[in-house]
């Protein structure tokens, strides 16, 4: 086949994303459609090479994700783009721009039956539905101003509620629809609960303290957790057996995470897994949730989810899986590109950043 008076090789239009490339000649060859995430083109030669339409992409900083029931790890970048992760890396399926301006904004993801993805923020509850290969807005909620959405999830909604300078932590049960809890508390930096249970709140005086809010006539003076390394996000997880245990994971601002089991009934704790660090060292874990009772996946500064495996005393298996796609392009040759100025120019781009 003869395009542009230079001969072309049509090739397959397979998918490579995560492939090694390096020093391999394309020259002259096709490669419409194809998948080139996450590739490595070092020394590449793509001179004369077809390459439209492909997707040649990296991610950006994370901004939030969520798992969701079918255990996909969902996840909302700085760019604008949403991707769906498996468990296992270099897996995505689903790519796409959501609508709307969300750079520089503090959004949250949350994955609610109802809808394929839940996002929220200050004032706002926005629902999304998947459709085809795009994200479509559904439904919009607004919140009053004085109130802040903690935590959403499958069973429970965790508000904050400011007024009068006084403020209250309010507990709604979204299967009943009812507040379940109002309890007056001091400021503090972040917040998570262990369903109708307990509270975990980080305080204004870097203490993690666990908070007994049950219906029973005992008294239980706070569980206060050791202190370590500043606090800079929390999730919790309710383990399957026994009923009353359940997991407490933070992320650092040393780029650690750390997970704390505790037992309700006998208002017991103790550290599972000891601080370790996952992520860019003395750069804050942004992100972190469990994926099950022995994963638990976090993102930092460094444009990378990590999911981490461990065993039921605590201890690392494995190291852990990574889901980003990044390229490699020093040395790649790319001179007169097909597309040249769509796909050649974010090419460049790679290529000159990697000087």
């Amino acid at each position: 086949m003869n395009i542009r008076g230079s001969p072309i090789r049509l090739l397959s239009p397979s998918r490579y994303p995560g492939a090694d490339l390096s020093e391999k000649d394309f020259s002259g060859t096709s490669l419409r459609y194809a998948n080139l995430d996450n590739v490595d083109f070092s020394g590449a030669n793509f001179s004369g090479c077809d390459l439209t339409k492909v997707r040649i992409e990296e991610t950006t900083d994370v901004q939030s994700f969520a798992v969701s029931a079918n255990k996909k790890i969902i996840a909302l970048y700085e760019d604008g783009i949403v991707r769906e992760w498996n468990q296992a890396p270099s897996k995505t399926w689903l790519t796409t721009n959501l609508d709307g301006d969300i750079k520089g904004k503090d959004n949250k993801l949350a994955a609610l039956p109802g809808s394929d993805l839940t996002l929220y923020r200050d004032g706002h509850l926005f629902f999304y539905d998947r459709v085809r290969k795009k994200i479509q807005l559904k439904a919009t909620i607004d919140i009053a101003l004085n109130i802040k959405i903690i935590k959403i999830g499958l069973n429970y909604l965790l508000l904050h509620e400011e007024s009068g300078g006084k403020n209250r932590l309010v507990l709604v049960d979204l299967r009943q629809q009812e507040v379940v809890k109002s309890l007056p508390t001091l400021p503090f930096l972040h917040c998570d609960h262990l369903e109708d249970r307990a509270l975990v709140i980080f305080n204004e005086k870097e203490e993690l303290q666990v908070t007994d809010i049950s219906l029973t006539s005992r008294e239980r003076s706070p569980i206060i957790l050791p202190k370590g390394a500043k606090v800079s996000c929390l999730s919790v997880n309710k383990c399957r057996k026994p009923e009353d245990r359940y997991l407490l994971g933070t992320g650092l601002y040393n780029g650690a995470v750390q997970v704390w089991q505790i037992c309700i009934n006998d208002w017991e704790h103790k550290e599972l897994v000891p601080e370790l660090i996952l992520h860019k060292d003395n750069q804050p874990v942004k992100n972190i949730s469990f994926y099950d009772e022995n994963h638990i996946v976090s993102s930092g500064l460094d444009k990378t989810i990590r999911v981490l495996r461990f065993d039921q005393e605590g201890r690392p298996v494995g190291a852990p899986d990574e889901l980003k796609m990044k390229l490699q392009c020093r040395g790649m040759k790319i001179k007169g590109l097909i597309r040249d100025k769509i796909e050649g120019k974010k090419l460049r781009e790679f290529i000159d950043r990697a000087k």
